[in-house]
């Protein structure tokens, strides 16, 4: 039997589809199992510059391997793309200098450069432009072990808020929520940019517009809690007493909440605004974005994320870092994370892995290392 990849390639290559980006994720899954010189060999059929060459080196080879791979493969060479770099930055193509510092191994100098250009968008993810986008994906081929260790858990927090909303826009839901919740367990270890309520009123409305009727819950619990305040109180009460209306009927299919869909994004845009978090506007715009070959890559259900669960000592069985949930398909194993005097060994299941690593490549753990299989 194929797998998602080789499915998604076959589809798109009989219905005239465009494969690069497929041929892409399908070399980085070569490289993720070890088999560089395939990974490469694909990309050369596609990518005449050097660029995705370049990218996939950076991300999975050290110096010495990097130098063995390149000889055979990197055209242009390092050398180029360190001039590049330069050239880019000084006429302000701030996208193509971020993916020319990457290449060229700068990668303390791309995460800075990057990561300051992004700030501008962190309390507008979604309306990113594409230059934003082109940073945002040359950050993604860092290899965090080689950057500054005072900078990795920032970079990697805001990296994480940006992919976040990306999971969202496809309609990842359960990715797109399981990131927020790791993201809001480290965000408060620096001075971030949001708040942690910020946050977690974002991860609320992801929650909401994936379906995720558990947060009814949620709903009445923070009404409860913000009851001095009376409008907001009053939001929290409107959206649960939506939600929860069985009258409302399915509606259409694609219309969560039957004929109170309309009105529940209403509310959540409305709440967004008096709380001033990020737009969502652009998520109740049609249906999905997703092609069809990315249909075949990417499916939604929302689960919960509990605290328990995280460590492996329980008996019976492992349980995943970011939905709290016994895996019962193929565990991957994140490796420990040491935090005082207690080390926490984190598990993911294969799905989940696979989900993450088509967005946010790296470890939930927070670590830097990559997801692997």
């Amino acid at each position: 039997m194929c797998g998602d990849h080789e499915l998604a390639f076959a589809v798109s290559d009989c219905l005239g589809y465009d494969t690069r980006d497929i041929v892409i994720s399908m070399a980085d899954k070569c490289a993720s199992l070890g088999d560089i010189d395939l990974a490469l060999t694909m990309l050369s059929d596609i990518d005449k510059g050097d660029e995705e060459l370049g990218l996939l080196l950076s991300r999975y080879c050290d110096d010495d391997s990097f130098d063995k791979y390149a000889k055979s493969y990197f055209k242009d060479g390092l050398h180029y793309w360190v001039n590049r770099a330069i050239e880019e930055e000084t006429i302000g193509n701030d996208g193509d200098a971020v993916v020319a510092l990457v290449i060229s191994r700068q990668y303390t100098k791309a995460v800075t450069y990057g990561s300051q250009y992004l700030k501008k968008y962190l309390r507008d993810p979604l309306e990113m432009n594409a230059t934003g986008r082109r940073v945002l994906k040359g950050l993604k081929y860092v290899r965090v072990a080689d950057i500054d260790e005072p900078l990795r858990l920032p970079f990697l927090c805001h990296l994480l808020w940006f992919c976040a909303h990306e999971a969202a826009e496809i309609k990842q839901w359960d990715t797109a929520v399981q990131m927020l919740r790791v993201l809001d367990t480290h965000c408060t270890k620096f001075p971030f940019a949001l708040s942690s309520g910020d946050i977690t009123y974002q991860l609320l409305f992801f929650r909401i517009l994936g379906g995720d009727y558990s947060v009814e819950e949620t709903l009445n619990e923070l009404q409860l809690s913000n009851s001095s305040k009376t409008e907001l109180a009053a939001s929290f009460r409107t959206l649960r007493s939506l939600i929860r209306d069985e009258t409302a009927g399915s509606g259409k299919a694609d219309a969560i909440y039957g004929a109170n869909t309309p009105i529940v994004y209403k509310e959540i845009q409305r709440l967004g605004e008096s709380l001033s978090l990020p737009s969502l506007s652009k998520l109740f715009k049609g249906k999905s974005i997703n092609s069809l070959p990315q249909l075949l890559l990417n499916k939604s259900t929302t689960v919960p994320l509990g605290s328990s669960g995280t460590n492996n000592n329980r008996s019976d069985g492992f349980f995943s870092i970011v939905s709290g949930r016994k895996i019962t398909g193929k565990v991957i194993h994140l490796g420990t994370v040491s935090d005082d005097d207690e080390t926490d060994i984190y598990h993911i299941s294969s799905y989940e892995a696979q989900n993450w690593r088509r967005i946010y490549p790296f470890s939930p753990n927070m670590s830097g290392e990559l997801i692997s299989f």
